[in-house]
């Protein structure tokens, strides 16, 4: 019996600590979002694919992953409210010889501090009025 508390105390623990580093996040940034434009609505650049897609996945953990122009991403985030950090941890380099605005998204990620969420879109903003505007990846990879 003893050994079932301190297993259901272990488990609530770390619980506890997952909660804590993501302080009042919305459930619906745990999805997999596809990158569909960015800019600053007066201006949006519409992503063409092109063959590459551009996704990104939230956890509950505070880590994330995700594609961008062939290479896999990943790495923790923290947030508060509606501030986000991102902290890039890992990048594949199997294609980065693409051209601006396929390195723009990669280089441009760890400047991310603010997001707004719907039901369908996330905009990760990057500057005061720029953003990379996703909606929910509803599509089989």
């Amino acid at each position: 019996m003893k050994k079932v508390f301190l297993f259901l105390s272990l488990l609530l623990s770390l619980g506890m600590l997952c909660a804590c580093s993501n302080d009042g996040v919305s459930s619906s940034l745990y999805n997999t979002w596809i990158l569909e434009s960015y800019g600053n609505g007066l201006n949006d650049v519409p992503k063409e694919s092109k063959g590459y897609i551009y996704l990104l996945t939230f956890y509950p953990n505070g880590t994330y992953s995700g594609l961008a122009y062939g290479n896999e991403v990943g790495g923790e985030y923290t947030c508060k409210g509606k501030m986000i950090e991102i902290h890039p941890g890992y990048m594949t380099q199997v294609a980065f010889e693409g051209a601006d605005p396929d390195k723009f998204f990669l280089e441009h990620l760890p400047d991310v501090y603010y997001f707004t969420i719907t039901d369908t879109e996330l905009k990760l903003f990057y500057s005061k009025d720029q953003y990379f505007k996703f909606k929910i990846n509803n599509s089989r990879l």
